[in-house]
């Protein structure tokens, strides 16, 4: 009912409107019916890409990686994904694409496995401590990059979107347990021993050496 009067309403306004002004508003009608449609069609489009993105890895989470997989890099506190910037620069390295962490995955966040060695081909697996390249697969001349120098007042670098590339070396993932067992693990703290003669190995400083090698050298001048 509101909105049949509100109508009415319009009507009555356009009978004491000029021709001129009618014309104007009638147009002005339907560029906002335009921009209406035109936004209703991205809001679709945005949610349809979404569903896909997420049906894609959804398909791909568990299986094996290989060169020249699109794989998705998702921050595992945050739980949002590494995107690529569309309007905004890099902090350290403003001729290169900012890269930032978002919701929802898109386009822009495909990457794609490329190998740094040419002995490996697409299709070969990709192994622990594997050095590759990242690919915008949106962007096939783009990769991400580690900057050259640190975040100012920061000891770490910025990663970007550069045509220039950096090898990353992967590591697989593998979380710490302490006094796991028997089992030999990175961050275990360990001693080494000698066994014949049970002695520690122990770092020492460069006057310690020189100091024990002038010991030795004085015991084998009393021994001639």
């Amino acid at each position: 009912l509101e909105g049949s009067l509100a109508e009415l309403e319009e009507e009555e306004d356009d009978e004491d409107l000029t021709e001129e002004e009618l014309f104007a508003r009638m147009k002005l009608r339907k560029e906002e019916q335009e921009t209406a449609s035109f936004l209703k069609s991205l809001s679709r489009s945005r949610d349809n890409e979404q569903k896909l993105n997420e049906m894609y890895m959804a398909a791909r989470t568990g299986q094996p990686l290989r060169y020249g997989d699109i794989i998705q890099l998702k921050h595992t506190k945050s739980g949002k994904f590494l995107t690529i910037a569309t309007n905004q620069v890099a902090n350290v390295e403003r001729e290169n694409m900012a890269v930032l962490l978002t919701n929802d995955g898109s386009s822009l966040s495909w990457l794609t496995v490329v190998p740094r060695f040419k002995v490996v081909r697409d299709g070969d697996p990709v192994t622990d401590t594997s050095e590759v390249f990242f690919k915008i697969t949106e962007r096939t001349s783009e990769y991400l990059r580690t900057s050259q120098s640190a975040v100012p007042h920061q000891q770490y670098k910025e990663i970007n979107c550069s045509m220039d590339r950096s090898a990353l070396k992967l590591y697989q993932y593998n979380s710490y347990d302490i006094l796991s067992g028997a089992v030999l693990k990175s961050g275990d703290v360990v001693t080494i021993m000698e066994p014949e003669t049970k002695s520690m190995i122990q770092l020492v400083d460069g006057e310690e050496i020189i100091a024990a090698a002038a010991a030795a050298d004085e015991d084998d001048e009393s021994i001639a």
